[in-house]
C-alpha cells in the first residue's frame, strides 16, 4: 500500500515540478511551499506535507458523507429534524429556534 502511495505522491509532485518549470502551474500549497525561499524542504518533507493534506480531505469527505446522509434523513423525518434542530437550542443556550419565523408547509 505505502509503495503505491509513494509512486502516486512522487508522480503528482513530478508532474507540479515540470508545470512549475514551464510556469504553467496554478497556485497551491505544495507550489507555494516548494517555491518558497525559507523553507528549503526535501522530498520526505514535502511527502509529508501531502499525506497531511489527503488525510485531511479524507476526514471531510467522511464527514460531508455523514452531513448529507443526515439531511436526507432528516427531509423524510421533520418532526425528528425539529426535535435535533430544538435540542442543539438548548445546548447552544440560543433562546430562537432556528427555524422562528419561517412558515412550514
Amino acid at each position: 500500500m505505502r509503495d503505491r502511495r509513494d509512486l502516486y505522491l512522487t508522480s503528482l509532485n513530478k508532474d507540479l515540478e515540470a508545470r512549475m518549470e514551464k510556469g504553467t502551474h496554478q497556485p497551491c500549497i505544495q507550489a507555494n511551499v516548494i517555491l518558497d525561499e525559507e523553507a528549503k524542504l526535501n522530498k520526505e518533507e514535502l511527502t509529508s506535507i501531502s499525506l497531511t493534506m489527503l488525510s485531511g480531505g479524507l476526514d471531510v469527505s467522511t464527514t460531508l458523507f455523514f452531513l448529507t446522509w443526515m439531511m436526507l434523513i432528516y427531509g423524510w423525518l421533520l418532526d425528528c429534524y425539529h426535535a435535533t434542530t430544538m435540542e442543539c437550542c438548548i445546548v447552544s443556550t440560543t433562546t430562537r429556534h432556528p427555524t422562528e419565523g419561517l412558515e412550514r408547509d
